[in-house]
């Protein structure tokens, strides 16, 4: 739990934040960590970290209501422009039944992608979130993954040209019982 929070005793409710030290290459010692987005209402886990060519870091994380597991989801991003020392004012990139996966991404033309896991029908799919400005508005890309009748879960992208993008994920066949990997 944040500093001066009580101890939760496990994650019950799920009270964290997204947190970020700083350490130089050449250095051994890391930063004190850094709250990103400090919201005592709000339960904010699975961080995505991201940084443009120019040097800005782009933070993304889940977001749901302060209470046992967690209500209410949102994607939520900030930004630094001072290597991490302070952060934007958090802004919205999803909500409804969603959740952040893998690394944020950006691509030589400088669009951010945020890959996302997308509640339909009631399974899990893979899908990815857009921006030209991490700070403006983003919008849902085109399904990344669709699998047939299975959750499309564990999954990350990589762009492996300018046009051209690979995505790897971890999902259960149709007939696959649920907890089985393959």
């Amino acid at each position: 739990p944040p500093t001066g929070s009580p101890q939760a005793g496990g994650t019950d409710p799920d009270a964290w934040e997204p947190m970020v030290a700083v350490r130089r290459i050449d250095a051994m010692t890391w930063s004190a960590p850094l709250r990103v987005a400090p919201t005592p209402t709000r339960a904010d886990c699975h961080p995505a970290l991201g940084a443009s060519a120019d040097g800005t870091l782009v933070c993304a994380w889940d977001s749901r209501a302060l209470s046992s597991s967690g209500t209410s989801p949102v994607i939520r991003a900030a930004t630094s422009t001072d290597r991490g020392a302070t952060w934007s004012t958090p802004t919205s990139i999803a909500s409804g039944q969603v959740a952040v996966a893998g690394n944020l991404h950006q691509r030589a033309n400088g669009t951010y992608y945020q890959p996302a896991y997308i509640r339909v029908a009631g399974f899990w799919k893979a899908g990815a979130y857009t921006a030209t400005d991490p700070t403006g508005a983003w919008t849902a890309a085109p399904d990344v993954y669709v699998p047939a009748g299975s959750d499309a879960t564990e999954w990350d992208l990589a762009a492996v040209s300018a046009a051209n993008w690979i995505a790897i994920t971890r999902r259960q066949p149709p007939a696959a019982p649920r907890g089985v990997d393959h």
